[in-house]
């Protein structure tokens, strides 16, 4: 069946009804699974071969993608007028020969798709539980046979180094701001009778969602305040093992990195993110970890000192849903639209269960409207 000669538009934050209702030329190439608690998969799958454009809309920006394999969205029911938080786009590199791309036609893909987004205003995102290290060495750490999942576009692979490492999967990390963020895989597939065939899958996501990665699934419904707790405290296990590994390759750690500002975060808490100080989880290695862990052993004095942060949970002109309105006035919440309403002093604010944004914190908004 081919595909009809139009570009796919595809918006974060909209509806999955807008999603469809703005493509109803793909309509044969629509895709729906149903899934538990009203999470429903859905999108767009075509053919091999497919030469489908998208044109992928974001805060501030969009992005052209070519040669779309399928498109994949993770609907919400339960929620009205869900607003679509996250994209999977999958698209293949193609070379001359459409049934196989040379190594020197894929790079000279990657770097023109890197030159875009960088064009485009796309930033290297820092992963908090990712090793501490420059981009020089995550390209030398790929290459002593380590995770390639740290690889930084601000530092462009040579060819020659884009074809020795030989992890399966590429990943890069990048931000738009603090509004838009994305994973990039890259998958390489040599087949048995030499030809190679390349899988690009962009996954876009919003704040909440880059959120969400840091927090474990049960905590979604307190993400903020949860994020601020993992953040803060000791003992980042996850970069514990990820830089044990780095080490034990001989290649140093930057411990000059640091973050970004969260709006979310920084609004509901007062807690800034950018000014977190980068130190060392534990004076020991994951393995060394582990084992004093399973013997049962007080690890509390492994712990590195650091200085914490201060962090003003309770910020002034902040209520939670459920507890009484410090403060007569208006007040806003961003789990709801339009939120905006009058509260007396005493008033028990409401809250919004089911919804987008996870907890319900009301903001106040002045004594006048």
């Amino acid at each position: 069946m081919p595909s009809p000669d139009k570009t796919l538009e595809l918006t974060l934050h909209a509806t999955s009804k807008e999603l469809y209702d703005t493509n109803s030329e793909f309509k044969d190439f629509q895709k729906f699974t149903r899934g538990p608690i009203g999470r429903d998969r859905k999108g767009f799958d075509f053919p091999n071969g497919s030469t489908v454009t998208a044109k992928f809309n974001y805060p501030n920006g969009q992005l052209d993608l070519n040669n779309i394999s399928f498109v994949n969205v993770m609907d919400d029911t339960r929620v009205e007028n869900y607003r679509l938080p996250s994209f999977t786009i999958a698209t293949f590199l193609r070379g001359t020969d459409p049934k196989n791309i040379t190594d020197k036609e894929a790079y000279e893909q990657v770097q023109r798709i890197f030159k875009q987004l960088e064009d485009k205003g796309w930033e290297y995102n820092f992963y908090v539980n990712a090793p501490r290290i420059t981009p020089e060495n995550a390209v030398k750490y790929a290459l002593a046979g380590g995770d390639a999942s740290y690889l930084d576009f601000r530092y462009p692979l040579t060819f020659e180094a884009f074809n020795q490492i030989t992890s399966y999967i590429h990943r890069w990390y990048l931000r738009h701001g603090t509004d838009t963020f994305l994973e990039i895989e890259m998958w390489r597939n040599v087949e048995e009778n030499g030809n190679t065939t390349i899988l690009f899958a962009y996954k876009f996501h919003d704040e909440l969602q880059e959120i969400y990665r840091h927090v474990a699934p049960e905590n979604y419904d307190t993400a903020i305040l949860s994020f601020t707790k993992e953040y803060t405290n000791p003992p980042f296990i996850s970069r514990l093992s990820s830089e044990s590994k780095v080490v034990a390759k001989d290649i140093p750690l930057d411990k000059t990195l640091t973050s970004y500002t969260f709006p979310l975060v920084k609004k509901q808490t007062g807690f800034d993110t950018a000014k977190q100080i980068n130190t060392d989880p534990y004076k020991l290695t994951y393995d060394e970890f582990l084992e004093k862990e399973e013997a049962g052993e007080d690890l509390t004095p492994y712990l590195e000192e650091q200085p914490k942060p201060k962090i003003t949970s309770q910020a002034r002109g902040r209520c939670q849903a459920g507890q009484p309105c410090p403060k007569s006035g208006y007040w806003f919440t961003l789990a709801k639209a339009d939120s905006q309403a009058y509260f007396k002093q005493g008033d028990i604010m409401p809250d919004y269960p089911n919804n987008h944004w996870g907890e319900v914190i009301w903001q106040f908004d002045g004594e006048k409207g």
